[in-house]
């Protein structure tokens, strides 16, 4: 294999370790937060429509956010290529702040269905 591109596919195979973490982290914070929804949506009597009120958007969020997700190894292949640093165990320094902008992301969409949602009560 071309030496350029040895540790950029090194860097690309070991993030792909963290990603049962990440998407295990979301699964656990969004989970509830949809479950706790539809049990709400009960309670107030109005159906938003599971299959395209929140299936729908739940899965596209995890195909956006598995998307995102592949920042990561693109940002430490770039600082490769333009500083020449080997990130190795300092790839977490990327992984932390990506998860949790994703987290936030997560908690925007859970409030705005319940928002949604608690429009139903007035």
């Amino acid at each position: 294999m071309n030496r350029s591109l040895a540790y950029p596919r090194e860097a690309w195979l070991a993030w792909e370790k963290p990603r049962i973490v990440y998407n295990l982290t979301l699964l656990a914070v969004g989970l509830p937060g949809l479950c706790f929804l539809w049990c709400f949506e009960e309670y107030v009597g109005q159906s938003s429509g599971f299959i395209m009120g929140w299936a729908v958007p739940t899965i596209l969020f995890g195909v956006v956010a598995n998307i995102c997700y592949c920042l990561g190894p693109l940002a430490e292949v770039g600082v490769y290529w333009v500083l020449g640093w080997r990130m190795g165990k300092s790839r977490y320094l990327l992984f932390a702040p990506g998860l949790l902008f994703t987290m936030g992301c997560l908690f925007a969409f859970l409030r705005r269905l319940f928002y949604h949602l608690a429009g139903y009560l007035r």
